[in-house]
């Protein structure tokens, strides 16, 4: 399952929510064996963020992975992702964050694995 969590400084319409929460489904396809119907997604805007020092529109999206994704796969969602924050949330892609965690072992359906 990955799960997509996106902070920024931002506030956002209940509208803009769905449409980056759509932006994020569509575009996980991008990574191999990633799809919506497992995606789960957090937004939490409005988040009091400094960065450089200032109070300028910014973002972090951290993406949490099981199974490592090929490096090219990564670079591509990253880039269409940063593109799709910037025009739904207003930050510009220079100030869009994107960690992405890779795990060997993830827990769901009650178990371990």
């Amino acid at each position: 399952m990955p799960y997509i969590s996106i902070t920024t400084n931002q506030s956002l319409s209940g509208e803009s929510k769905k449409n980056l929460k759509a932006e994020a489904g569509r575009l996980i396809s991008l990574l191999p064996n990633k799809s919506e119907s497992v995606l789960m997604v957090a937004i939490n805007d409005g988040q009091y963020m400094t960065f450089r020092g200032e109070e300028a529109p910014c973002a972090y999206v951290s993406l949490h992975l099981y199974t490592e994704s090929p490096m090219d796969a990564k670079k591509t969602f990253t880039e269409a992702f940063t593109k799709s924050v910037e025009s739904i949330a207003g930050v510009a892609t220079k100030d869009v964050f994107v960690n992405i965690h890779e795990y060997d072992h993830w827990g769901s359906g009650g178990t371990y694995r």
